[in-house]
């Protein structure tokens, strides 16, 4: 099957008796439901998904200047795709505090799970890699300490 991940944060000032007044109940450009969405589309046969409550993401990558970061963050709600042989195609992750809700779709039709996400509006969060979304309180003091410049 298709699989989506898609990830909202809700427009607390989205009118609903507004946008049934005058747009057939629809968002319009001064009335947005969402204040942004960002989608990921997995073209690889998903077989089956697994999600992990409150676990350990395991951060790794490079940094600009080059330095190689390993940090595990707590708390995280992940998301990992595997296809037909059981190898993983997805990883998402998003730090359990910042969810508001999930919810999860399946279309027979097309064959497509779609997987959402909506984020808290009151919770500062920042997306580290694609897909990955940390509420900033469970950023690794060591990796803030890296990414900020000395003469800040």
């Amino acid at each position: 099957m298709r699989f989506n991940v898609i990830f909202k944060q809700k427009n607390p000032e989205f009118d609903k008796e507004y946008a049934k007044e005058y747009h057939f109940g629809k968002e319009s450009e001064n009335n947005l439901k969402d204040l942004w969405s960002k989608t990921y589309g997995l073209n690889n046969d998903v077989k089956e998904y697994s999600i992990t409550e409150n676990g350990e993401y395991n951060l790794k990558g490079t940094l600009t200047n080059g330095e190689i970061i390993n940090e595990l963050i707590p708390n995280m709600q992940i998301l990992r795709c595997f296809d037909n042989e059981k190898n993983e195609v997805g990883n998402f992750a998003v730090s359990s505090n910042i969810i508001d809700k999930t919810h999860k779709a399946f279309n027979k039709k097309h064959n497509i799970t779609r997987y959402y996400y909506y984020l808290k509006t009151d919770e500062q969060f920042i997306e580290v890699k694609n897909g990955v979304f940390v509420n900033i309180t469970d950023i690794p003091e060591k990796l803030i300490k890296k990414t900020v410049p000395n003469n800040v």
